[in-house]
């Protein structure tokens, strides 16, 4: 056997062990989720698992960063559309990606046991919005140098964007409040996140 088809089904063992691992983890909870289970859900031993992930947090947050490769949410620098559009667009396929049955899922999961697994919260953060904030801030930054926007942190402005969007929507749905929301209903909570967002950073 050669090394490269030695890597792909080292990869693709690597995938599976994940896909299985996201399921127990929300069926069954981070701590009632125990290596054991997951591998016996695998079709493996744990010693297999451990080949691949030296503990339970850092399976868990590779099944938060295989999870999060689903939505769409970077920013892009060189995108030249008005900025009210360029937010527009990415709260939207944001909110869209948060409201998802399996998204919910897994934020329940973190808030609900994050406090006995602070390693919990630090793995979501790093494996999910982390990177999002990091390329939002990153464009911000570039449109305040341009004008756009007036000088302000813009760590901070990104993370005060994305919670304008996750504000109503999301927030209700977490605890069961609300259905999911339409494309349309997308779109104009979207539209308001950024017009409040740049009515508080208006130059």
């Amino acid at each position: 056997m050669g090394c490269g088809e030695a890597d792909t089904k080292g990869d693709a063992r690597r995938r599976r062990i994940v896909e299985v691992a996201r399921s127990v983890f929300l069926e069954k909870g981070y701590g009632a989720a125990s290596m054991s289970a997951i591998a016996a859900a695998v079709g493996g031993s744990k010693g297999t698992l451990y080949v691949y992930f030296r503990s339970k947090a850092e399976l868990f947050e590779a099944v938060i960063r295989q999870f999060g490769e689903g939505g769409d949410l970077t920013a892009d620098l060189s995108d030249s559309r008005r900025l009210e559009e360029v937010l527009t667009d990415l709260g939207g396929r944001m909110l869209a990606f948060v409201c998802q049955p399996e998204t919910l899922a897994l934020y329940r999961t973190v808030i609900g046991e994050s406090g006995r697994f602070p390693e919990l919260g630090e793995a979501f953060f790093k494996a999910g919005p982390q990177d999002k904030i990091a390329r939002l801030a990153a464009l911000i930054a570039h449109r305040m140098d341009a004008g756009e926007l007036r000088r302000a942190d813009p760590e901070i402005a990104a993370h005060q964007f994305f919670s304008l969007c996750r504000a109503v929507r999301h927030q209700h749905m977490l605890f069961g409040l609300a259905l999911a929301p339409a494309d349309a209903d997308v779109v104009t909570e979207a539209k308001e996140a950024a017009r409040v967002f740049l009515a508080a950073y208006a130059p």
